[in-house]
């Protein structure tokens, strides 16, 4: 029964540091949406303090609400980071100017992943929500 209780109190401990590390971790994560087609170019990145819309040479910042930001970081969950360098593009309208080129750029700690470039508006799937998600903020 004492093994038991130390075993709980253990595990008790070990998953509040997850909590705590994974909290730290929202800190030091950015993500970078771009899409540009010949005339236009436009920037959004977004942290947990702001989001910043780049529109070819204006920037506007606003503050990142909180239930905002934790949508963003339920959405990125979701995504297997380790597979996002390798997913395929639904359309290839961007080849001949039918759509703006895109792409979604995720810094974590320091790490930053790509994707491959996509059409803006139809992003793969297995990023389509949080892409729409962050759309919003324009």
């Amino acid at each position: 029964m004492r093994l038991f209780k130390i075993l709980l109190l253990i595990l008790f401990f070990s998953c509040s540091n997850f909590k705590y590390n994974l909290y730290s971790k929202q800190n030091g994560i950015e993500l970078h949406y771009t899409f540009n087609s010949k005339n236009n170019y436009t920037k959004i990145i977004i942290t947990k303090e702001k989001v910043l819309n780049k529109y070819n040479k204006v920037v506007t910042s606003n503050i990142t609400s909180t239930d905002y930001w934790q949508t963003c970081i339920l959405l990125l969950s979701k995504i297997e980071l380790k597979k996002l360098t390798n997913i395929k593009a639904p359309s290839s309208k961007r080849y001949f100017d039918g759509a703006p080129h895109a792409i979604l750029s995720i810094k974590i700690a320091g790490e930053e992943i790509n994707t491959p470039f996509f059409d803006h508006g139809f992003p793969p799937k297995e990023i389509a929500a949080l892409i729409n998600h962050i759309l919003l903020s324009l």
